[in-house]
């Protein structure tokens, strides 16, 4: 079987090892105790709050578009804007994050960055809108940077068949 790129929505959390979760939240603690924020401390929340909920609907989504807002400030970059658009469509809704994403359209550096166009299809998906999807995800696969990412985007066009 070869390896695939699986979509944080799509993991089992049950499989997540517990222990390296804590360890990881224990160092992130640790680290805070200073008085500079780096993007360390940021991405490092941003991870940790992905860690610690117990599925994607109960992650605390509004912690991490601020921790993404604080890091856009320190970081400013196309990818990092990427990410923060998802959040905050996780936070308010697909068509949302469409609107947030279409603006970046222009960004040079999004324009070959597979994800981007994966997380328009996503969206597009989710809004009910397959025949876009569709045409997104191919376009993601067609950027793909390795054969994990072009088969797990093969994966979603077959779900939208």
């Amino acid at each position: 079987m070869p390896m695939v790129f699986v979509p944080l929505a799509d993991q089992d959390r049950s499989l997540w090892d517990q222990s390296l979760i804590h360890r990881g939240v224990v160092h992130l603690s640790t680290a805070s105790s200073g008085t500079q924020v780096t993007r360390w401390h940021l991405e490092g929340g941003i991870a940790c709050e992905h860690a610690i909920a117990r599925s994607v609907e109960q992650t605390n989504w509004q912690r991490i578009v601020d921790l993404y807002e604080v890091l856009v400030g320190l970081m400013p970059g196309p990818v990092v804007a990427l990410n923060r658009a998802i959040a905050i469509a996780e936070l308010r809704g697909p068509d949302v994050g469409l609107d947030l994403l279409r603006a970046m359209a222009q960004e040079q550096r999004l324009l070959t960055y597979p994800f981007y166009w994966a997380a328009l299809a996503n969206f597009e998906s989710r809004a009910g809108r397959s025949a876009e999807a569709r045409s997104l995800y191919e376009r993601a696969m067609g950027l793909s940077r390795s054969r994990a990412e072009r088969v797990s985007y093969e994966r979603r066009l077959k779900l939208l068949n």
